[in-house]
C-alpha cells in the first residue's frame, strides 16, 4: 500500500487526456466498465482506477480496453491512499 500526494481524482483531472474505458471480465462475464490510467511503479505495470468508483477487481480478472485491441489478466490488486483513505485501486498485470 502506497501514499498518494494529491487526492486520486484530482490526479484523474490532471491527466483526463491519458484516461481510457475499460472494461472488467471475471471468467467471462462483463462485471463493470471503468475509466483507468495505466502506469507502472517499483511493482510493475498497472492499470489505476478510482476507489470512489466502485470497481470490483480481483486477482484472476481480465481488463480490456472498450475496442478489445488491449487485455490484461490482473495479477495483483493494491491501493493508494490519501488521507488515510483508499482511493485509487491498482490492477497489477
Amino acid at each position: 500500500m502506497g501514499i498518494l500526494p494529491i487526492p486520486a481524482k484530482l490526479f484523474f483531472e490532471d491527466f483526463s487526456s491519458d484516461l481510457i474505458t475499460y472494461e472488467i471480465f471475471n471468467s467471462q462475464e462483463q462485471t463493470g466498465v471503468f475509466q483507468g490510467i495505466e502506469n507502472s511503479d517499483e511493482s510493475g505495470r498497472h492499470i489505476g482506477f478510482l476507489v470512489e468508483d466502485k470497481p470490483n477487481i480481483q486477482i484472476g480478472n481480465t481488463i480490456t480496453t472498450q475496442d478489445k485491441l488491449n487485455k490484461y489478466t490482473v495479477k495483483n490488486v493494491e491501493y493508494e491512499r490519501f488521507a488515510g483513505k483508499p482511493e485509487l485501486l491498482k490492477a497489477y498485470y
